[in-house]
């Protein structure tokens, strides 16, 4: 027997200069019955986006587009009005609270990138530091200074402008 590969939210997307879905297939993932009911759905997502003092019409764009033959209305969402329409779905629905706990998973694996890569940015300002004292300390010596904690103090005086 065949295993047959599950689509993903992922596999849906579409670039054109950015990437986007399409609502029509977010309304087909979601598990609603047709565009119209999923556009109050998309509504309350334009209300929370413009909420949040976002442009809502660079994340929604309507747009009419050719499936079949048939010209239809559409709309283009990027990745964070799917979030957000997502979250204003209704729970209640299985594919949906599935959705909404993929994109929980994608914030929190986001918040772990953040994480690490603040401490890298620590301990690479740590080393330049310590690189920094290491060669401060050797223009000292070679200039002559014999007391390195007098030496700093005055440092730090002079950064802080005491006399």
């Amino acid at each position: 027997m065949d295993s047959i590969k599950k689509l993903s939210f992922e596999d849906f997307s579409n670039e054109n200069g950015f990437t986007f879905w399409w609502s029509t297939d977010l309304c087909a993932m979601l598990n609603y019955s047709d565009l119209k009911s999923f556009e109050k759905v998309i509504e309350r997502g334009r209300r929370a986006i413009e909420g949040a003092g976002i442009d809502p019409y660079i994340n929604i764009i309507l747009e009419n587009r050719e499936v079949d033959g048939k010209s239809i209305r559409d709309f283009k969402l990027s990745r964070f009005a799917c979030y957000i329409i997502i979250m204003n779905a209704s729970s209640s629905k299985p594919e949906v609270a599935t959705a909404q706990s993929y994109f929980a998973q994608k914030a929190r694996e986001l918040e772990l990138i953040h994480q690490d890569r603040e401490q890298i940015d620590r301990i690479v300002i740590r080393d330049e530091l310590a690189a920094g004292n290491k060669s401060l300390s050797s223009v000292a010596k070679n200039a002559g200074v014999i007391n390195y904690a007098y030496f700093q103090q005055a440092g730090f005086r002079g950064l802080y402008k005491h006399v």
